[in-house]
């Protein structure tokens, strides 16, 4: 985001964070709210659900299920590109195929989704606060070594954030409407929030009250 955008786009990515805290809620709460049994057991929930059971368009949930599926099979590629990226350039000492680190993942991932929704949840359940943690911990360190930056870095995004320029060392921004683009790309990519995967997983929480 920052390479396309310039650092204007940290403070849409921020932007983003904080109304998608707020879809990310409403969207699970309602996806548990309208969800299902299964006849062995299983909660099933997601929007395809809430459309057919809150809203009476059963056939608006077959269409979100639909394309839902189709989009699985490029959702995961913007992350996977991502991690390959950083795996090739950062281990030097041996050359590493794009390609073997997707089929790894691959792999990796079908163990978890061939186990079914209640799979998903309990590693998601595991992963989420082991990566947050490692996340808040890495960022804590990052600032720390670099904290002479910190405040020319707030400058330059929230400057940016509006206005077309560039910063030391050649971030060249293209403009407010890129940085916005990117960010906004960004912020939702991270977590999700209004694309309507990830009410899926939430409907298998082991819980009475949606809230």
């Amino acid at each position: 985001a920052i390479f396309f955008g310039g650092p204007g786009a940290v403070f849409w990515c921020w932007i983003t964070g904080v109304f998608g805290i707020a879809t990310k809620y409403a969207e699970s709460l309602i996806s548990i709210k309208y969800r299902v049994k299964s006849r062995d057991g299983r909660m099933l929930g997601g929007a395809m659900y809430v459309l057919e059971r809150g809203l009476n368009m059963k056939w608006l949930g077959m269409l979100f299920a639909l394309f839902a599926l189709l989009a699985s099979f490029g959702i995961g590629s913007v992350q996977v590109n991502a991690i390959s990226e950083i795996v090739t350039s950062n281990v030097t000492f041996v050359k590493i195929p794009p390609i073997a680190i997707g089929i790894v993942l691959a792999v990796i991932t079908a163990f978890v989704i061939i186990g079914g929704i209640k799979k998903i949840a309990i590693v998601c359940e595991k992963l989420v606060p082991t990566m947050a943690a490692c996340y808040v911990i890495g960022c804590f360190v990052i600032l720390g070594m670099n904290h002479d930056y910190i405040i020319p870095g707030i400058k330059a995004i929230i400057k940016l954030a509006f206005a077309p320029g560039a910063v030391a060392g050649g971030l060249v921004g293209r403009g407010a409407i890129t940085a916005a683009q990117y960010g906004i790309a960004r912020g939702l990519f991270s977590n999700e929030s209004g694309l309507g995967s990830a009410p899926i997983a939430a409907a298998a929480a082991q819980t009475r009250n949606p809230v």
